[in-house]
């Protein structure tokens, strides 16, 4: 799996390695940041990008499919908002004890917010570089 820095994608990284074992499958899964692709999908049977990374798309004038990836980034964004404007409401009711794992997550609503921001800058970026 490639993403931006390859930090959070290992835990999905662990999960699947998890799934992967409990369902008898031999896998080799790793998350490395995008900057490592060329040398870290060489030898890959399988390469996984997290959302964040589809500004590349631009970067080789595929901005069709960029800006797509965009909406469907903002649409995930909106529904991981929703769910943890949930869980905070929860929290609120006292029917959930405030933990970590809702700090991660909010870090997390966070980063994907500017990422998906400057995922536009980048697209609009590449496409003046190609004079469109």
């Amino acid at each position: 799996m490639l993403c931006a820095a390859g930090m959070s994608t290992s835990l999905l990284v662990s999960r699947m390695q998890e799934a992967a074992q409990k369902e008898g499958y031999e896998a080799e899964i790793s998350a490395h940041p995008i900057s490592q692709a060329a040398v870290k999908a060489a030898d890959a049977d399988v390469v996984l990008l997290g959302p964040q990374v589809r500004f590349h798309l631009a970067k080789e004038g595929r901005f069709g499919e960029a800006r797509e990836s965009i909406l469907e980034g903002q649409r995930c964004f909106t529904e991981g908002h929703d769910t943890h404007l949930e869980l905070l409401a929860m929290r609120g009711e006292g029917r959930l004890n405030f933990n970590l794992l809702i700090v991660h997550a909010e870090d997390q609503l966070m980063s994907a917010e500017g990422f998906g921001i400057l995922a536009e800058e980048f697209v609009d970026v590449y496409r003046k570089m190609k004079g469109e």
